[in-house]
């Protein structure tokens, strides 16, 4: 195990990357909280994060804990975004082939007609007044589609965070370089 950076209780710039780990994580956590606000939040935050990271790293003394802990950061969220296009493209193929959208058409008819009535003019609180009564039974019919779906899309990306995270969090908070920062794994 490599020896600290530094012997004083805090390593130059410690606090600066708990801090952004910190900040990554609250976005992350605010990601499943159910509003289309906290959604933008944690949207904006995660941006924020990156920008961050970028610019201390870019600050930051070359081989020091910071550009190291920075690399491994920004290398994370890349790698994040790379496999929720992954996740999400699987999950939506399997959605899009297993899914049963035959309780959608009972609605199909009263909201094409009502688009093509109001081409000019359409109000996004009446289709979703006309699609409402279709949506439980959709949902109810495809369940277990909608599980394995989600299963797919959420649960590695979850897995790698945790191991990632844990990781660089872990070793960050003793003043611990990562061994090979730009590592996928």
């Amino acid at each position: 195990m490599p020896a600290p950076v530094s012997t004083s209780s805090k390593a130059p710039g410690q606090k600066t990357i708990m801090r952004l780990y910190g900040a990554f994580v609250a976005s992350l956590v605010l990601m499943f909280v159910p509003s289309v606000i906290m959604a933008l939040v944690a949207l904006l935050l995660f941006c924020a994060v990156l920008v961050a990271a970028y610019v201390v790293r870019s600050k930051a003394e070359e081989d020091s804990l910071t550009e190291n802990h920075m690399t491994f950061l920004i290398r994370t969220i890349w790698i994040v975004c790379l496999f929720s296009v992954i996740t999400v493209t699987i999950g939506g193929l399997y959605l899009w082939t297993q899914a049963d959208v035959s309780a959608i058409e009972a609605c199909a008819g009263p909201i094409t007609d009502y688009i093509m009535a109001n081409a000019e003019n359409v109000i996004v609180t009446e289709v979703y007044r006309l699609t409402e009564p279709c949506v439980a039974p959709l949902i109810q019919a495809n369940v277990f589609p909608l599980m394995m779906a989600s299963a797919v899309t959420i649960l590695p990306l979850v897995l790698y965070l945790i191991l990632r995270l844990t990781r660089g969090i872990g070793r960050a908070s003793k003043g611990y370089r990562i061994a090979h920062p730009k590592a996928w794994f």
